[in-house]
């Protein structure tokens, strides 16, 4: 098979990269590399992230096609498609064939969480209800 070149955006932004892909490739594969490439590249970084606190990795939660309408029918072809397992072989074969340079994959990416040692993250709402018990008596 033969690789042909796609580029990605992440969450909408200005954070994209490029990716050469055949159109064999399993929605594993690409999101294993969407999520390898992102962490590396320069093109992929938050701005100011070097000033931030080191998060964990994030990992792809979805991937969907923006489809060019240059030479496509607007009335009939879709803005856009979530790729799934079943059609993902079918999105990047119609890709290679009439959209290279032209059709972008949007990633959506999992925020990582953050933590520190020994400090939960939240209060649950027992915890706070426990807190509050004596307050509403004097309000």
């Amino acid at each position: 098979m033969s690789a042909f070149p796609i580029i990605f955006n992440i969450d909408g932004s200005t954070r994209h990269e490029l990716l050469l892909i055949s159109a064999s490739t399993s929605l594993k594969d690409l999101s294993a590399q969407i999520e390898s490439t992102a962490e590396a590249s320069p093109n992929c970084q938050e701005f100011m992230a070097k000033y931030a606190k080191k998060k964990g990795p994030q990992h792809v939660e979805s991937i969907k096609v923006r489809w060019a309408m240059a030479g496509r029918d607007h009335k009939t072809f879709p803005g856009s498609t979530v790729l799934t397992d079943d059609n993902v072989e079918a999105a990047l074969h119609l890709i290679e064939k009439s959209g290279i340079g032209k059709d972008v994959l949007e990633v959506k990416l999992s925020e990582p969480e953050e933590t520190k040692e020994g400090f939960p993250t939240a209060r649950s709402n027992a915890t706070n209800e426990k807190t509050n018990e004596g307050y509403n008596e004097f309000v």
